[in-house]
């Protein structure tokens, strides 16, 4: 039997992170032949893949396009018509919100060219907030063939802009096992050992104090008047609780990383750490009190590792983390911020009690994409 040609875009680090358990399903199938295409939207992304053992097939030239949004669009949307009329692919991944994901569905519909989208439904029902990414999950979730959503609510967000029933899929999040194959390498003593080493090399004793991980990377915290927000709320909370450290860990990009360093460089207790490995951050995650960040995939692996975060967004398209207590947004205010901090750490227990533990899936998702995937093209 001819093997079914599948191309899985991979542009971002959380991409890679959130695709590898899809791409090791698609490889542990007969069924599949599967191309890895790797876009470089981030540079760091192949690096992400090795740690699953993934190398890729496919990589678009290395360049920035962290800059104007239409002319880096364009460039994509060329170099995947390339591939697309190269290979001639039975079907198209495509994973979150990213540019790389909008270029990949466009490309597949326009070359008709069935396609899914990974994590599709999820809604802040503001097209601008955040930007661009709200209105790249309508446009993909518009044309895709198939979109996987992680749970009921994005089922329902689709439903309601009368996306076909038969279109969606419920799959779970694959984040959810991405971070469960991590977890299942901590066991090998070897692995965990490499990873203190790593992570005392950049903290030394500070890596057993108590701490919390702060992260900053959307476009519109990417100024310094909401850093300096951020910045004086993150310097009054360690005030009051000095036996607290906060973990800044920077992002990929080098543009937000100086302005994070430019604003919190000489806040007392506050450790600027480099773009971290994956299992280096689960293994931080995991023994942290609580996050501070503006990320969406920290919002689910926090979830699944029982950690409260504050979202200092306005808006999140996770909405059934904040219905589950797990995500209190903040928005970017100093009142509100100092408040809901300052109660939480007067517990004596910041563990999350998670009332529904498979809210985001079993840590399978993947195989139940596949198997959708594997009907689909028969």
């Amino acid at each position: 039997m001819k093997k079914r040609k599948v191309v899985v875009a991979v542009g971002t680090r959380p991409e890679a992170i959130k695709l590898s358990p899809v791409i090791l399903a698609l490889k542990r199938s007969s069924f599949f032949k599967s191309f890895v295409l790797v876009s470089n939207q981030q540079k760091e992304t192949e690096k992400f893949l090795k740690i699953f053992d993934i190398k890729p097939d496919i990589s678009f030239p290395n360049r920035d396009i962290h800059g104007d949004l239409l002319s880096s669009l364009s460039v994509l949307l060329k170099d995947f018509k390339d591939i697309y009329r190269r290979i001639k692919p039975d079907f198209i991944l495509v994973q979150g919100d990213t540019l790389t994901a909008l270029a990949g569905g466009i490309a597949a519909f326009l070359e008709k060219i069935p396609f899914g989208h990974v994590e599709a439904g999820l809604r802040t029902t503001n097209t601008f907030c955040p930007f661009p990414e709200e209105a790249n999950r309508r446009i993909i979730d518009e044309i895709a063939s198939i979109c996987f959503v992680p749970t009921k609510e994005a089922e329902a967000n689709l439903l309601k802009e009368n996306i076909d029933k038969d279109r969606i899929k419920i799959t779970g999040n694959t984040v959810i096992d991405a971070v469960r194959i991590i977890k299942d390498h901590f066991n090998d003593r070897d692995f965990l050992l490499k990873i203190e080493k790593n992570l005392k090399k950049l903290l030394g004793n500070f890596l057993f104090s108590n701490f919390f991980i702060f992260t900053c990377h959307r476009r519109e915290n990417r100024n310094l008047k909401n850093l300096k927000i951020i910045a004086d709320n993150i310097k009054s909370v360690l005030k009051k609780h000095s036996n607290f450290f906060c973990f800044l860990i920077l992002h990929s990009n080098p543009a937000v990383s100086e302005l994070l360093k430019k604003t919190f460089n000489k806040i007392t207790n506050v450790k600027i750490l480099p773009p971290l490995n994956y299992p280096e951050f689960i293994f931080l995650l995991e023994r942290s009190s609580f996050v501070v960040t503006d990320s969406g995939g920290i919002q689910e692996e926090s979830y699944f590792l029982g950690k409260t975060v504050f979202l200092i967004r306005d808006e999140t398209e996770r909405k059934e983390l904040v219905k589950a207590d797990n995500v209190i947004e903040l928005g970017i205010s100093k009142e509100i911020f100092f408040k809901k901090v300052d109660s939480f750490l007067k517990k004596e227990d910041y563990s999350l009690e998670k009332s529904n533990r498979f809210l985001l899936g079993d840590g399978y998702s993947a195989e139940k994409i596949v198997k959708f995937l594997k009907k689909f093209l028969k």
